[in-house]
């Protein structure tokens, strides 16, 4: 067996040698290949991911707009659909600036009578409730839209009673 002082002598050779890195004389400059592609690759990766990130995004917002839209175009056909009376208009469209609104209308039965002043007695219009299918078009933005709404018809009547004079 060897003695122990030539065994460390031998791992303190290896240990101690260095790869060689660049030629003598010569320091290195700039990136390697590999890490030249490596780079490319994160950075590449991270776009990508942007990329769906922002388009996600945007498909969001396009819904979000178009559905606003949608939510103001019911709100104005309604409030013009507010202003038929389907008692002596059933069908029929009007057109205010951009808005067009067309409407037909379904009696739902019973037709009534109002009642007079003090509850007792006939009042002074025939009632009828209707059931009207609206589509609404604003013609700048090019949206379009169908609802059914519920509207109440009504008519005078000759010689109502039981009214405070």
């Amino acid at each position: 067996m060897r003695p122990a002082s030539t065994r460390r002598s031998r791992c303190r050779t290896v240990s101690s040698r260095r790869l060689p890195t660049a030629p003598p004389g010569r320091r290195q400059r700039g990136f390697t290949l590999l890490e030249a592609l490596v780079a490319l690759t994160l950075i590449a990766t991270s776009g990508l991911v942007l990329m769906a990130w922002i388009n996600t995004n945007l498909q969001s917002i396009g819904r979000l707009q178009q559905r606003d839209a949608e939510a103001h175009l019911k709100l104005a056909a309604t409030q013009i659909m507010q202003t038929v009376n389907p008692l002596v208009q059933p069908e029929g469209s009007l057109r205010a600036g951009t808005l067009e609104v067309r409407w037909r209308t379904t009696a739902l039965p019973p037709r009534t009578t109002s009642m007079g002043f003090t509850g007792a007695g006939q009042g002074r219009f025939a009632m009828q409730l209707f059931e009207a299918q609206v589509e609404a078009r604003d013609v700048d933005l090019g949206t379009e839209l169908s609802f059914v709404a519920t509207l109440l018809g009504y008519r005078g009547l000759p010689g109502g009673v039981n009214e405070p004079r």
